[in-house]
């Protein structure tokens, strides 16, 4: 039976708000293998290493596996490489931040991107704003609030700006790698994108020369698994994104956060307060609220 174009477009949707959606549980066992790491030993500067190392490794043995091209037109592998740049700034803000700030405060301060990440795509005509997701985006946030339970304790500029600067560093990641990836394979530009925020760190573990493994079996289960969870992460967010844009992936990427929680209750024995089951129920209504059958444009 041949599909009519409105199904085929439905269809593809769909796959891509599913594919945020694993995602964002990939992202969340990552997060869990991370602290598994931490527990065991490691420190950042490790984890974030692995992170970008392990995923080239696990990315090439898949697309060699799938026979998917590794290279990309020139301009093409240019914008992907100085998109990983990016990617590593993104990432030494955020570990940084939780240094100077509560955990809590820098993931609702970074899940501003989702706002970002649609007024940058507004501003450059990749979408606009509809009344639907611009409620969407106010309720998630709000309950990310009280998922997170913050309050106005441990609040440090410094800290609060590396965490700003983690938000807008991933929202220009997450709209410019919508254009680069039109007409080439998610796989391959998350490649490149890993390839050069990899190189940032391999040079920053040389100079520093102070990497802390885990020197626990726990925790390198976890440092081990780290990779390929990321890996995993990425490339359906970035695969999401080419089907239903930059805007109702980050939308969707709002789960990751209320995966988490739900991780940390299961896999990590950290207690859920009523408040912050309220949150996750407002987070996961604005998603599945908006109308998120609609593309945006370009």
């Amino acid at each position: 039976m041949v599909r009519s174009p409105a199904q085929s477009e439905h269809g593809r949707v769909l796959l891509g708000i599913a594919l945020a959606v694993v995602s964002a549980s990939a992202f969340t066992a990552s997060t869990v293998a991370t602290v598994w790491s931490y527990d065991g030993g490691a420190e950042p500067l490790a984890a974030i290493t692995i992170r970008f190392a392990g995923a080239i490794v696990v990315l090439v043995a898949l697309m060699k596996a799938f026979g998917v091209p590794l290279g990309l037109p020139p301009r093409r592998r240019y914008l992907a490489l100085g998109l990983g740049c990016i990617l590593s700034i993104q990432s030494w803000c955020l570990y940084n931040s939780f240094f100077h700030i509560p955990v809590g405060l820098t993931f609702t301060i970074f899940y501003v991107y989702p706002i970002l990440v649609t007024m940058i795509a507004i501003g450059f005509g990749q979408d606009r704003l509809t009344v639907a997701v611009a409620a969407a985006l106010a309720i998630a946030f709000c309950g990310l609030i009280l998922v997170f339970n913050v309050t106005g304790e441990g609040m440090d500029p410094l800290g609060a700006g590396l965490a700003i600067g983690a938000s807008v560093a991933w929202s220009i990641v997450m709209v410019a790698s919508a254009r680069v990836m039109r007409g080439h394979d998610a796989r391959s530009v998350t490649l490149h994108m890993q390839v050069s925020a990899g190189v940032i760190y391999a040079a920053i573990c040389l100079i520093d020369g102070a990497v802390v493994l885990p020197e626990t079996a726990k925790g390198w289960t976890g440092y081990l698994a780290l990779p390929v969870f990321y890996a995993a992460a990425t490339v359906c967010l970035f695969a999401s994104i080419a089907r239903i844009g930059s805007v109702r992936a980050a939308l969707v990427m709002n789960l990751e956060p209320v995966f988490t929680i739900a991780a940390g209750f299961l896999l990590l024995g950290q207690g859920l307060s009523g408040q912050q089951l309220l949150g996750a129920a407002l987070v996961i209504a604005a998603v599945f609220a908006v109308r998120l059958r609609r593309p945006e444009p370009g």
